[in-house]
């Protein structure tokens, strides 16, 4: 039995244990169930990537078809569904009602993380709607809703660097003044739930694979079942020559073009996620069940995180491979570091992330504290920039979420001619790609990624975009080879799905 390490009365209740084979049992006995979310760090250990998350059985799920929406209570495990789509409205006004809600409830500083309970989802591309006025001439389908938070009162939370795993029991869901005692009840079970699944797992093979890190076969697609992507070269080569004669014009200076790739995946979606994990670790990774389709995200970047005083975001542009030994690593990273064409794009997009901060942060608060830190991650090495902004007191902070998003990275600039261009040119929807996936916890505590590397598992298919800043001088030719380099990489990992 781990050993317990601390447990607190203040609220939230807490309890500390060394319990790293119990929380990975636990995801393994939870992941197949509707609303079982795991945000995940694990890279960067002591910095951005240091705690994952588990939470599971919400009291409460919220959603948006466009401007239907809906809302689910209370939730059972074995329930599963989407919420009815019984209501009309703006999406981001209610995301804002609801987080209302819980955004004062004090969180315990005396905690290494953040997240202590809340809303746990994800803002798909399509709510871009509900930001700008642009048309959505391509509709989703995928049919995952354009977007969906549950909210959570118990969460798991694992320390990548010392294994200990935080329970901590918020009491949210009582809702009418009892939410100590509601605390203390939920933390006991919590407890004993994690503990359980441990002790599960030791008295079955699944224990030999929680503490091997293996896994046995599961129907893992032949690296050969990579299928076509949606256009073919000769459209894809066209449509980046399109997106040239826009910039020529002067109608934008740069922008985000994406195609979709697909293959048939028989695996279950837990072990793409722990084959994605193991093959390309990022420090906001996420999986997400809703149900009848799951999002598995290896995603780098940050979109938005407030710590009740300030926001930040940090765009990612420019992107070049690690090397095979340190002579070669350092080669690609000074030939990041000297290129001008990844630098001025940068620069372009750090603009654009100021004047989206700027549209709610206070004046004279904005700032860019780092400017292209040529950042190193598992498999490539990333031009990385941070802005900052002290918001307006008379602006909520999910109304600033609305100001900034979708990210400028992955659009263009100017923003809303290179999305027109988008939809224009693309010849399917995003959906939750691009968009943005995390929490938002009591405490005016938030962080949401920008959902780059990003799979949607539904129907036996593995569904994922890649693409790339195009701007005056790219090569359409190039641009291609270069897409189907990055599915391939992606298609890849899918195929050797963790075979035992």
């Amino acid at each position: 039995m781990p050993g317990e390490t601390g447990r607190s009365t203040d609220m939230p209740h807490v309890t500390a244990l060394d319990a790293a084979h119990e929380f990975e049992a636990l995801f393994e006995e939870r992941a197949g169930l509707p609303y079982t979310f795991r945000l995940q760090g694990g890279w960067d250990v002591e910095g951005s990537g240091r705690f994952s998350f588990l939470c599971f059985e919400p009291y409460r799920v919220i959603g948006a078809r466009g401007n239907r929406l809906g809302v689910l209570e209370p939730v059972s495990a074995a329930q599963g569904g989407e919420p009815a789509w019984d209501l009309v409205g703006d999406p981001f006004e209610m995301l804002d009602r609801e987080y209302r809600r819980i955004a004062a409830v004090p969180v315990r500083r005396d905690l290494p993380f953040r997240f202590q309970g809340g809303a746990v989802g994800f803002l798909g591309y399509g709510m871009r709607r509900f930001v700008e006025r642009v048309p959505e001439r391509i509709s989703d389908d995928l049919g995952l809703p354009d977007m969906l938070f549950a909210f959570y009162d118990v969460v798991y939370a694992f320390d990548h660097l010392t294994g200990k795993v935080y329970v901590v029991s918020s009491g949210l869901s009582a809702g009418d003044g009892a939410e100590a005692r509601r605390a203390a009840e939920r933390l006991e079970g919590a407890v004993e739930r994690l503990i359980a699944a441990g002790r599960r797992a030791r008295e079955s093979s699944l224990g030999r694979m929680a503490t091997s890190g293996r896994e046995a076969p599961d129907g893992a697609p032949a690296e050969e079942s990579f299928a076509s992507p949606a256009m073919d070269k000769a459209t894809y080569i066209r449509c980046v020559a399109r997106v040239k004669e826009y910039i020529a014009a002067g109608d934008v200076y740069q922008v985000n073009f994406t195609q979709r790739f697909s293959v048939p995946v028989a695996a279950s979606p837990r072990r793409v996620f722990r084959a994605l994990q193991k093959t390309n670790p990022a420090p906001f990774g996420a999986y997400l069940n809703g149900g009848d389709w799951c999002i598995v995200s290896v995603s780098p970047e940050r979109f938005f995180s407030y710590d009740g005083e300030r926001v930040i975001t940090c765009p990612i542009k420019g992107t070049r491979p690690r090397g095979k030994d340190s002579a070669a690593d350092q080669k690609w990273k000074e030939e990041l570091e000297a290129s001008a064409k990844d630098r001025a794009e940068h620069i372009m997009i750090v603009d654009l992330e100021r004047n989206d901060l700027g549209r709610f942060c206070r004046f004279g608060s904005v700032r860019v504290p780092e400017l292209m830190k040529c950042e190193p991650h598992p498999t490539v090495w990333h031009l990385v920039s941070t802005v900052e902004g002290v918001p307006d007191r008379n602006v909520s902070i999910v109304q600033g979420i609305r100001s900034a998003f979708p990210g400028g990275s992955i659009t263009g600039a100017p923003k809303v001619r290179a999305m027109e261009i988008i939809d224009e040119l693309e010849p399917v929807a995003r959906g939750v790609y691009t968009g943005s996936i995390g929490y938002l916890g009591i405490g005016n505590q938030i962080d949401l990624n920008i959902a780059i590397r990003t799979v949607v598992i539904r129907g036996g298919r593995a569904y994922f975009h890649v693409g790339g800043g195009i701007v005056a001088d790219s090569d359409p030719e190039s641009e291609y080879e270069e897409t189907i380099v990055k599915g391939l990489g992606i298609a890849r990992a899918l195929a050797g799905t963790m075979r035992g």
